[in-house]
């Protein structure tokens, strides 16, 4: 696949992404890009939409790694292996954005993305608000377990989302904590205290059981509906579709 030239075709994208399937993250930096208006957007909107620091050099730093991995394995030359593989910059002449570059995607890998049906896999926002770091501390007076919010209502963005509401893993968390006093993997017991410390004493993985994709606008979610998970338990679940249970994993941890 060796070219000289800076962007590859779209059959050339597509036999790409269908040899190295992207990542979680990669495909949804690459749905963020192509589902935006006219498949254009800011970096400042990019870095905000995926959750990094609101700047170009986050932009940057993130999609031209990822710009530059594809480019590398597509054996397309040094100088193009950065984030102008896969974007187009110019600056409108007027508006309030004038003064800001605009991120493009190139064509040949917008119409790849179409080809591949990608965009419209709703599966990835089953991953996103309830992975991260949310500390909670513990309280033996707490007591959650009758809460129940209302999650899976539509909010438009650049396009719409099914949301996720992040105090009910917090209220999952803390009822850990009040019951073990501590909070391990439901999965495989793992604790991030024990093996890292003080530091991330109270961080672990929510994991909601039924899947955003089941939900309707306004279905509610108890706290029985989280399984507190450790990172490589949850991604395990989340690698790919259909999703395994937390049970099944267990299993499979029996077996292995």
């Amino acid at each position: 696949m060796a070219s000289s030239k800076r962007t590859p075709t779209a059959i050339e994208f597509v036999e790409y992404f269908r040899k190295h399937p992207p990542s979680t993250n990669a495909k949804k930096m690459l749905l963020v890009h192509y589902l935006s208006p006219q498949k254009t957007l800011t970096a400042g909107s990019f870095s905000k939409q995926m959750g990094w620091p609101p700047t170009q050099r986050s932009a940057n730093l993130h999609y031209g790694t990822y710009a530059g991995k594809v480019a590398k394995q597509m054996k397309y030359p040094e100088s193009s292996q950065d984030v102008s593989f896969l974007v187009k910059f110019c600056k409108p002449l007027a508006g309030k954005d004038k003064n800001l570059w605009q991120w493009i995607m190139r064509k040949p890998l917008a119409t790849a993305i179409k080809q591949l049906g990608w965009g419209t896999d709703k599966r990835l926002e089953d991953v996103g608000s309830d992975i991260g770091f949310d500390p909670v501390t513990q309280d033996t007076k707490f007591d959650g377990s009758k809460r129940s919010v209302a999650e899976g209502r539509r909010k438009l963005r650049q396009h719409y989302i099914r949301e996720r509401d992040p105090r009910i893993i917090r209220d999952a968390k803390r009822l850990a904590l009040k019951k073990h006093g501590e909070l391990r993997c439901e999965a495989c017991g793992f604790s991030f205290a024990e093996t890292y410390g003080e530091r991330v004493s109270t961080y672990i993985e929510g994991h909601h059981k039924i899947s955003i994709s089941n939900m309707k606008s306004g279905d509610r979610t108890n706290v029985r509906d989280i399984a507190l998970l450790c990172s490589n338990c949850h991604r395990t679940i989340h690698a790919k579709w259909p999703y395994i249970s937390v049970d099944e994993l267990k299993r499979l941890l029996r077996r292995s």
